[in-house]
């Protein structure tokens, strides 16, 4: 039988600050250009989270948020979220 090593979730459970995620993906207004760049930023914020020494205080966090972020304006620009009349359809390509 072959043996899986599963890493288990850090305890307790780290969440992304949404609000914050929101106002700041809101305030593009679908600009592609301020979302690509928030995106570039948010890992850049991410590498340099992950450098902090281990114990620093809210370490986790402040990387959970980059990532997050990162996360939602690139799906922004791809039309992963946002109203649904904007989404790309189920084959990923826009209406011609």
């Amino acid at each position: 039988m072959t043996r899986i090593n599963v890493t288990a979730f850090p305890e307790p459970l780290i969440r992304p600050d949404m609000d914050k995620i929101s106002k700041i993906i809101d305030g593009c207004d679908s600009d592609h250009n301020q979302l690509l760049t928030i995106a570039r930023l948010s890992m850049k914020m991410l590498d340099r989270h992950i450098a902090e020494p281990e114990g620093t205080p809210e370490r986790e966090k402040r990387a959970v948020d980059a990532a997050s972020l990162a996360f939602f304006a690139l799906g922004t620009v791809l039309g992963m979220f946002g109203d649904d009349d904007e989404a790309l359809p189920a084959g990923g390509r826009p209406a011609a």
